[in-house]
């Protein structure tokens, strides 16, 4: 029979490794079920949505693809706006087991960083509807609803993308 003493050396040594099951059998099918590209539906914008840099349990997405319109065919705005980070710290909501998965965050317009003003972070909740459709609700100062996005999941390469 194992003393107390290497039953809590045992412990100690093992504690991570549960800690990191569990985080895995949670968040981490998630995180990847919603990691990679996803196109707005509203205008074609192309984001690419990962674990944010230094925080594996966090989402961010950046813009890797525009639309082909003459407003976003000028090499300067298209340097402005690629690799634009629009949505971070998004963490995940709920107990891991409910579906659909939701994360709750931010998300900044990036038609002000066009306007040269520094973008301001709005709260949002990006709710994984299905394995290849995404909503996300921008919530206004009162926490109430004022914009909702669908996005879909981009399953050919982009064509569009910043360059």
């Amino acid at each position: 029979m194992p003393s107390s003493l290497q039953a809590k050396a045992f412990m100690r040594r093992s504690t991570p490794f549960f800690v990191s099951m569990l985080w895995a059998l949670g968040a981490a099918p998630a995180l990847a079920a919603m990691s990679g590209p996803w196109q707005f539906v509203s205008d074609g914008t192309v984001v690419d949505i990962r674990a944010c840099p230094g925080a594996s349990d966090t989402l961010c997405a950046a813009i890797v693809g525009l639309p082909r319109e003459p407003e976003v065919a000028d090499p300067e705005v298209r340097g402005l706006l690629c690799g634009f980070r629009v949505m971070g710290d998004l963490r995940r909501s709920g107990a891991a087991s409910e579906r659909p998965a939701q994360w709750k965050g931010w998300v900044a317009d990036p038609e002000e960083k066009l306007d040269g003003k520094e973008p301001e972070h709005h709260t949002a909740t990006l709710t994984h509807v299905s394995e290849n459709q995404a909503r996300l609700d921008v919530l206004g100062p009162l926490g109430v609803l004022v914009e909702t996005h669908w996005l879909l999941r981009v399953i050919t390469p982009v064509t569009t993308g910043c360059r």
